[in-house]
């Protein structure tokens, strides 16, 4: 019906004859069959390459299983002074989260480079000019991965979480790997550890039942590594105003 109106309507405007007519329109009907097809190719290819190079980070995240089902929305407000406990710590964490989240905090950070043997950025994010969280991420070696998260109050540190992750080849289907991951959380009250949890849990990139990360219980531990991890926040408090391209000098 559709090339029987546009024949006769040629036919009377432009007086061609009828095969002339038909096969214009055939050309035309190619040409824009063409130009959709196209149009739907160039688009799906540039969406493939949009997730495919679009790095997959699990660690951009912040340690909101830190005991989620304390940090509930009622106590999000943010403690006067410097936490003093547990409760008085989680709730300066969460208002913490929160101030990042909504863009709150402002923020500077640099990248550096240890003779090409340990990579890494460091993020220092302050409110009203005061600093409020440290967030370092670096890597050693390929198979070693970090991001430790250090959380500032008035000048004082009062809780750390780290997270690292070392992978190896699985065994099974070539190319198979496995992340270990290892999760610490310190809280902290006039500079000295008064609670540490550890959290373990491996992902297997060809399982479908890994853990939930969320769900996998933290368990109290003795806090043995407090000492380095704190050591490790002086180093990066030292480059705040002093950043570095080379090795963070200890």
């Amino acid at each position: 019906m559709k090339l029987t109106k546009a024949v006769d309507l040629c036919k009377k405007k432009l007086k061609l004859p009828i095969g002339m007519l038909i096969a214009k329109y055939n050309i035309m009907k190619n040409l824009s069959l063409l130009v959709g097809a196209l149009f739907t190719l160039t688009s799906s290819m540039l969406l493939s390459c949009s997730n495919s190079t679009k790095p997959v980070d699990r660690q951009e995240a912040l340690p909101s299983s830190d005991t989620a089902s304390s940090l509930k929305a009622s106590n999000a407000a943010e403690p006067d002074g410097i936490p003093i406990d547990i409760e008085s710590i989680r709730q300066a964490y969460t208002a913490t989260v929160e101030q990042m989240k909504q863009g709150m905090l402002d923020s500077i950070s640099f990248n550096y480079s240890c003779n090409e043997e340990k990579r890494g950025s460091v993020s220092y994010f302050t409110k009203g000019g005061a600093l409020r969280m440290i967030v370092h991420r670096y890597g050693e070696y390929d198979h070693h991965h970090a991001v430790d998260q250090y959380f500032i109050k008035d000048s004082a540190i009062f809780f750390i979480y780290t997270n690292t992750v070392l992978w190896s080849f699985d065994d099974g289907a070539n190319g198979a790997t496995k992340d270990n991951v290892t999760e610490l959380r310190s809280y902290i009250v006039d500079g000295k550890p008064i609670k540490c949890l550890e959290k373990k849990f491996i992902i297997k990139s060809t399982s479908s039942t890994n853990p939930d990360p969320e769900t996998v219980a933290n368990k109290d531990i003795k806090c043995g590594t407090f000492n380095s991890v704190a050591k490790d926040y002086q180093v990066l408090q030292k480059y705040r105003n002093n950043p570095t391209s080379g090795c963070l000098e200890k």
